[in-house]
């Protein structure tokens, strides 16, 4: 359960930085699969 915390709001700071660093979206969705990828690894 807290891993799902932890990826939630992974996901979220990723999604506030990216207009910071001026990511677009292939590269957040980028970002948000490796979350994803790293969090089915556990």
């Amino acid at each position: 359960m807290k891993d799902d915390s932890r990826s939630e709001d992974l996901i979220k700071n990723i999604h506030g930085v990216a207009p910071v660093a001026e990511l677009d979206g292939d590269e957040v969705g980028f970002l948000v699969a490796k979350v994803a990828e790293i969090k089915k690894l556990r």
